[in-house]
């Protein structure tokens, strides 16, 4: 578990620090959004914990990262794709139900995200939604296919995940 706290901790300041200046508004709203998520992803992993389901944070990073090795459909990452759901539906992205993404309420994001990476509304409008916004699957599934087909889809959000990886695997250098 310290492991994890300390990962997430690293991930918090990382996204703080390139989340925009201290006088700057949306900058704020930015970095409390991601406090949010990363407060939700903890509620939802200790949730887990409390129900029995395994977690394991490095193959889930491999997982979240992609790659040639990765399997999807391997049962070893039906965890990985419950803590994304549970985090969507806290979030409110997803429905509390599983059987639906919240456009609305993902264009709050998309538009925090859009004063750092400008053009992310418009691409979300115009080729991330039309593709990914509606996915027949549930819960972790959904989650799983919605954000494999985002990063598919985005230059930018595979911009700010393969930044984050980067930024990832420098630390695990370091170590």
């Amino acid at each position: 578990m310290y492991f994890y706290s300390v990962l997430l901790s690293s991930v918090a300041l990382l996204v703080i620090i390139q989340g925009g200046r201290a006088d700057d508004e949306d900058g704020d709203k930015y970095r409390v959004m991601i406090g949010d998520w990363i407060q939700q992803a903890m509620t939802c992993k200790k949730e887990m914990d409390d129900s029995g389901v395994e977690f394991k944070l490095m193959p889930c990073l491999a997982f979240y990262e992609g790659g040639k090795d990765i399997d999807p459909t391997s049962k070893e990452y039906d965890s990985c794709k419950e803590l994304m759901a549970c985090v969507m539906k806290k979030y409110g992205v997803m429905s509390s139900d599983g059987t639906s993404l919240v456009k609305d309420k993902m264009m709050e994001v998309v538009g925090l995200f859009d004063n750092k990476y400008k053009g992310m509304k418009d691409e979300f409008n115009n080729a991330i939604w039309p593709a990914c916004g509606k996915p027949s699957e549930k819960e972790g599934q959904m989650a799983y296919n919605f954000m494999y087909c985002v990063f598919k889809k985005s230059p930018m959000a595979k911009k700010v995940k393969d930044k984050f990886f980067a930024f990832f695997h420098a630390q695990q250098d370091d170590s």
